[in-house]
């Protein structure tokens, strides 16, 4: 169906767009807001249009609970699944439901975005879906699917002929595989790590040639921080260790708080493994100084296990004790939040999956079962923090 935009709507969200990509999320959320409470009558695709900016903000701004709350109600919208927007607020919705804890709605969300992306031929769309499908199964347990979906987002990539789009899909790549690959090791399952490792190595080299391409600042020093990392897990060696200390010295000039953040959490693991306590308890202080922003649920946990496991270390029984307790806390916080979202928005569930036909909602309700039943068998790995 095609939609008309108002040439006055069109020229006021290139002008909201514009503040965002600068990154001035803060400011323009409000600015957002005033824009759809007066303009009621706008036409649709500009409404839908502001509704999906107002989610990127909240995804920014890392205000999860009202990303559930929004996109539940731009899902609600008629006509939305015709238009792209719909893509945009499911792909939306599944990060938002990994950082509340609640991977199967983020698996939900990531699998009707991908069908709606594969019926509208869009690449990009379809790339962005993959990605989060990818990390949904990784955070339910399951290894194997998650890196097929993975290398699915990247083959995508090469088909939208933008290098900073497609260095950007390589990087949460490439923080999924990191993560695959610690959750390996975690579980002993020392192998399949390595043998991971050599299957992704011509991903690394991909990612590698296409930064030289990309013209985005960011998007080249996220990828070279995550490289850095990815390289300290192969050889934990003082070169590769300056490395990371380069790139987090980068992060902390230009203010990129989730970079230094999961830099300095990097080189406080790799101080752990080494003994090196006194330097861990360092990089483990610098995370919270100086306040800002507080951590994503699931940095806070390993922040906390990987404090605990140091403090015990220096012989600070009480302290790491404390830092325990605080993960049960974390715990029951990441649980609240998801019962919350679930009492407040009983219908999310089904303005998800009321964009798949009855075959894929079959498809995806034995693909939950499946999940279920693995871990009940405990044949899942665990990805979470804590």
């Amino acid at each position: 169906m095609h939609h008309e935009q108002d040439p006055i709507s069109r020229d006021r969200l290139d002008a909201l767009q514009a503040v965002y990509d600068q990154g001035r999320f803060a400011e323009l959320l409000p600015q957002l807001l005033q824009w759809l409470a007066d303009s009621p009558e706008a036409d649709r695709i500009s409404r839908w249009r502001a509704g999906v900016l107002q989610l990127r903000c909240l995804a920014k701004l890392e205000q999860w609970e009202a990303l559930a709350r929004e996109g539940n109600a731009l899902l609600a919208q008629p006509e939305l699944a015709d238009h792209e927007a719909a893509m945009d607020t499911l792909i939306l919705l599944s990060f938002g439901e990994i950082q509340l804890g609640d991977p199967e709605m983020s698996l939900r969300a990531a699998f009707a975005a991908l069908q709606l992306s594969l019926q509208r031929r869009s690449p990009a769309h379809s790339a962005q879906a993959l990605d989060r499908l990818a990390m949904s199964y990784l955070w339910l347990g399951d290894a194997g699917l998650a890196e097929r979906y993975l290398l699915e987002a990247i083959g995508y990539c090469h088909q939208l002929g933008d290098a900073n789009t497609s260095l950007l899909r390589y990087s949460n790549g490439l923080v999924l595989l990191i993560t695959l690959y610690d959750a390996l090791h975690a579980a002993a399952r020392h192998d399949e790590a390595q043998a991971l490792a050599q299957r992704m190595q011509r991903f690394i080299v991909q990612g590698s040639k296409i930064e030289h391409q990309a013209r985005r600042h960011y998007e080249r020093q996220f990828w070279a921080a995550n490289l850095a990392r990815w390289q300290c897990r192969r050889e934990d060696s003082e070169a590769h260790r300056q490395l990371l200390l380069e790139q987090l010295a980068e992060a902390e000039a230009r203010g990129w708080g989730n970079i230094r953040r999961t830099l300095r959490l990097d080189l406080a693991r790799f101080a752990c493994a080494a003994a090196r306590w006194d330097e861990a308890l360092e990089h483990l202080q610098q995370i919270v100084s100086p306040e800002e922003r507080p951590m994503r649920l699931l940095q806070a946990k390993l922040h906390q296990g990987l404090l605990a496991e140091t403090l015990d270390a220096l012989g600070r029984a009480d302290e790491a004790d404390a830092a325990r307790h605080r993960i049960a806390a974390m715990q029951q916080q990441e649980q609240a939040a998801i019962e919350r979202v679930r009492d407040l928005l009983p219908g999310l569930h089904n303005a998800v999956t009321q964009t798949l036909n009855q075959t894929e909602q079959q498809q995806l309700d034995a693909e939950m079962r499946r999940l279920r039943e693995q871990e009940a068998a405990g044949l899942s790995l665990s990805a979470r923090g804590g």
